[in-house]
Formats: structure tokens, C-alpha cells, sequence
């Protein structure tokens, strides 16, 4: 199984257009995907085209599966909460689940990041971002979490700041940073119409930078099955083994 927890220090990073969009390319790639909406803000389902008031289970109680990706989400209450985390710990052998977890929720970011595979963290490129990932280094600086993958979002070519930023943390993080997703307009407008990214806009820059991402999430968690095969006998399945 592969666990991915996606969370950001910081609000309004876009922590959730990323996390879905990466459910809906590793669907498209022949995985077996299931996102968890771990927010009180059920917001993960906008982005597969489903209304706000609209439930993420069909008729009969089970978690509908839009666009190829079971969705889990609106979660009330602390009973329904915890089930949906032990059935998070409990994913099939070579299915991934993806968690988007709010921004204050560093508590169920810290349970689930026990177990998942890899936690990744999505943040801006601002200052105020960069200051955010202060807090994920209380103990051991984020330069030296193996657990740790770096997402920045929003880039602006065409602001100098924003370049600065994205350079910076290459540099910086080189061991963490993992992908950069553009900033576009059309992610917001196709939520506003109810439709999915790749519907409303086929030619977005998120989709082939999405695309780009996951190849590098797939092969960092490779590197780190290499890891833990020779240390202990285990295997994280990426999509190139469960194709094999």
C-alpha cells in the first residue's frame, strides 16, 4: 500500500487542488485510488465536480467513486473521524490513498503521518510560506526529514519574488523539494462552474505540472523501497511495480 499525507503550515496554500489532482492522475495512471477528506471544510470534492451540499456516499451508505477515485469525506463527528483513519491504515496492498489534512490540524497530521508513507508538504512561494516550514523542523531541521517531500504551488512567472522563491527553496531543500505546480486561474473557475479541471480546462499548466509531480513522488518513493527492502524485506508498490 502507499500513503500519501498532504498538508500545508500554512492556510489557503491550495494543499487540496493538489491532493486531488494528484488522486485523479494516479487514477488515470490504472492505480487503485482512495482520498480521504480529513477538513472540516469537505472542499476535496469540488475539485472532482461534485456541489457543495452534495454527499461524497451514494444511496446505499459506501463512498462513491467519481472520476476514478473513491472519495471519503464528511466525516461529523470524533466516531467517524477515527474509523476513517484505521480504515486509512488498513489500505488494500498496491492501492494508494491520498489524506488532504487542514492546515490547524497538526495533531491528525502527526497520526497520520506515523504511517504514512510519505508526508508532503504544499506551501507558497512568499515569504510567509517560507517562514511556515519553520514549524515542521521543531525537533530536526527540515533539511534532514527523509519523510518529508516539498510541493511549492501558486508559481508566478512572471513575478520576480515568486522565481526568487522557487529558487531558493531548490537550493535549500534539494533533498525534500519535489515538484512546482504554476499558478492558473482555471482551477478556480472550474470549481465555480462545477466541473473538473481537466473538463473545463484540458490544457491547464496544472495538469502536465501534476503530471511531472508524480513522477517525482513515484520515484522517491521508490528510492525509499530500495531503503527499506534492503533494511527490512519490505516493499512499498509504486505504480511501475504494480504494472510489472
Amino acid at each position: 500500500m502507499t500513503i500519501l499525507a498532504f498538508h500545508s503550515p500554512k492556510g489557503g496554500a491550495g494543499n487540496t487542488l493538489v491532493t486531488a489532482a494528484i488522486a485523479r492522475r494516479a487514477a488515470t495512471r490504472g492505480r487503485t485510488v482512495t482520498a480521504f477528506d480529513m477538513t472540516r471544510q469537505n472542499s476535496l470534492k469540488l475539485f472532482f465536480g461534485l456541489l457543495p451540499n452534495q454527499s461524497m456516499s451514494n444511496a446505499d451508505g459506501e463512498p462513491m467513486v467519481v472520476r476514478g477515485v473513491r472519495l471519503e469525506g464528511n466525516f461529523t463527528s470524533s466516531r467517524e473521524r477515527e474509523a476513517a483513519i484505521d480504515r486509512l491504515r488498513t489500505t488494500p496492498p498496491h492501492d494508494l490513498a491520498v489524506v488532504d489534512i487542514a492546515s490547524a490540524d497538526w495533531e491528525g497530521r502527526e497520526r497520520i503521518n506515523r504511517f504514512a508513507d510519505l508526508s508532503i508538504c504544499v506551501i507558497e512561494p512568499n515569504p510567509i510560506g517560507l517562514a511556515s516550514l519553520t514549524r515542521l523542523g521543531e525537533e530536526t531541521p527540515v533539511t534532514e526529514r527523509d519523510d518529508i517531500a516539498i510541493v511549492l504551488n501558486k508559481l508566478d512567472d512572471r513575478r520576480k519574488l515568486s522565481r526568487h522563491c522557487h529558487r531558493f527553496m531548490k537550493e535549500l531543500f534539494a533533498n525534500q523539494f519535489v515538484g512546482t505546480v504554476r499558478r492558473d486561474e482555471s482551477a478556480n473557475e472550474a470549481i465555480a462552474r462545477f466541473e473538473t479541471l481537466v473538463e473545463y480546462a484540458p490544457n491547464s499548466v496544472i495538469i502536465s505540472d501534476i503530471d511531472a509531480l508524480l513522477d517525482a513522488i513515484e520515484l522517491r518513493l521508490g528510492r525509499s523501497a530500495s531503503r527499506s527492502d534492503r533494511q527490512t524485506g519490505r516493499t512499498i508498490p509504486t505504480a511501475e511495480h504494480q504494472s510489472a
